[in-house]
């Protein structure tokens, strides 16, 4: 008991738990089967009466919050601090994994697509982009990254064909993205793939990228039609973002 409540109230997010089973007893009490983020702790907590409502020992947590991008989005290269590139911030999933850094190359600079802190230790995470090799990318501690030293253009003219798409769950948290880099005959002839580009205007269709995007949801989730972002809004070298149950 002592150690429950100890992991309750703790402020690191490691501490976090998934539930992967649910069972319901003969008098209709609900159990959950939970496993903390770090695989230290396991085993069934009381959730109540309804399956699927936690109650009794159990509440939902947000384990990142939304925060706001930085003024500059281009030029950042790696600094000191933690330069490991992660599939969603440390700790903040079950079995975060850290992406790869092949294909990276020393002096390359990234771009940001998105910023969120971890709610427990307020640590501010980025999701980038390596800007020569956009096979490179996650989210980086932003610590490990350094600024440039003058404010680059918001939108560059080289050539730019790729989308991230940024999953989300009901809650908001970010449980998954996925570098969508576009086929050349997905593209109109003669479209003008710059950075900041409409989608609507360099496709042939729309319809591409939310197949992509259903087929890339990550494991463990499934695609809703209940978030119906306008995908005609979303611009090259920009994010689709789309919630997954």
């Amino acid at each position: 008991m002592a150690t429950m409540k100890r992991l309750a109230s703790s402020t690191n997010s490691r501490d976090y738990f998934r539930v992967y089973q649910i069972a319901t007893t003969n008098k209709g009490a609900v159990y959950y089967k939970m496993v903390s983020f770090d695989g230290k702790y396991r085993g069934w907590v009381y959730g109540g009466r309804t399956a699927g409502n936690f109650a009794g020992g159990l509440k939902t947590a947000q384990t990142t919050q939304q925060e706001s991008l930085p003024l500059v989005l281009r030029g950042y290269s790696l600094g000191g601090g933690g330069n490991d590139l992660w599939n969603a911030p440390q700790w903040t999933q079950y079995k975060a994994a850290k992406r790869s850094w092949a294909g990276y190359r020393a002096g390359d600079t990234f771009v940001i697509r998105d910023a969120v802190t971890k709610t427990r230790e307020g640590s501010l995470y980025y999701l980038v982009t390596d800007e020569r090799d956009s096979a490179v990318h996650g989210w980086i501690y932003a610590a490990g990254l350094e600024a440039p030293a003058e404010a680059q253009p918001e939108m560059p003219t080289t050539t730019t064909t790729y989308v991230t798409v940024v999953y989300k769950d009901s809650a908001g948290q970010t449980v998954g993205s996925y570098l969508w880099n576009i086929p050349e005959a997905d593209f109109r002839p003669q479209a003008n793939k710059v950075a900041g580009a409409r989608m609507q205007d360099v496709l042939n269709t729309t319809v591409s990228l939310w197949d992509v995007a259903k087929q890339n949801v990550p494991a463990g989730h499934t695609f809703t039609s209940s978030s119906t972002p306008e995908a005609e809004k979303v611009v090259l070298g920009g994010t689709f973002t789309i919630t997954v149950k």
